[in-house]
Parts: structure tokens; sequence; C-alpha cells
């Protein structure tokens, strides 16, 4: 009986899983642009770093974190991927990414795999939330 317990707290587990990942859209690069362009968004690095970057349709951006360091710099898209190059955040290099939509009004930026950061590409994955 017990293992029949765990048999189904397992199945459980996965189709959550399942749930998780089918909820989560990718978006196109119009969809970006959109979403990006003239809003500020609060962002959760998987870092640990939290703070607050604003878009410019000209395709500047700032950010300043929690901590009250600051930074600015340039965002752009390529194809469906958003790209990024801050002054001094990020080691100064150019950073694309995958964007998800995982809730309403909140995104993942995910790194994409297999691709060095020496080529501008860095695995990683944040969340952001649209605040204007």
């Amino acid at each position: 009986m017990k293992r029949i317990g765990i048999a189904i707290a397992l199945v459980a587990l996965v189709l959550l899983g399942v749930q998780r990942i089918s909820s989560e859209r990718k978006l196109t690069g119009d969809e970006i642009r959109e979403t990006r362009a003239g809003h500020s968004f609060r962002f959760e690095a998987d870092t640990g770093s939290t703070g607050v970057i604003s878009y410019k349709a000209d395709g500047t951006m700032t950010g300043r974190k929690v901590s009250g360091a600051a930074d600015t710099g340039r965002w752009w898209v390529e194809g469906d991927r958003y790209c990024q190059h801050w002054r001094n955040w990020r080691h100064e290099e150019r950073h694309c990414y995958h964007i998800y939509e995982i809730g309403e009004k909140q995104y993942r930026a995910a790194g994409i795999p297999g691709k060095s950061a020496a080529k501008g590409w860095k695995s990683v994955n944040s969340r952001s939330w649209l605040i204007e």
C-alpha cells in the first residue's frame, strides 16, 4: 500500500512538471519587442541579484539593482532571441536569450545551451515581471 502511495505521488510530481513546461510559451522576436520597448521590469537573476531594468524603444536600457549598482546598455532582437550588452554588468559581453512567458506579465530568460560565452551566449535563467 505504501508503494502505491509513493507511485501516485511520483506520477503527480511528473504531471506537475509537464504542466509547468507546457504552460511556458517562447516569445517571437516581435513579441519580445512589444513586451520590452517602453516598459520596465523587476528582475531576479540566477545569481541572486534583483532590481529593475527599463527598456526604451530606441534600443537603450538602464538598470538598477537593489544593492544600488546601476548600469546602462543596449538591447535588440535577433530572430526570436533577446540580446543585450551592458557597459559594466555581465562582464561587458553581448548575451542573447530565449524569452518565455511563464504567467501573466511574467517572463523567464533562458540561455541557449551549447553556446559559449565567448561567442556571446550565456547559459542563464532569470525571471522578470512587467511593472509599467
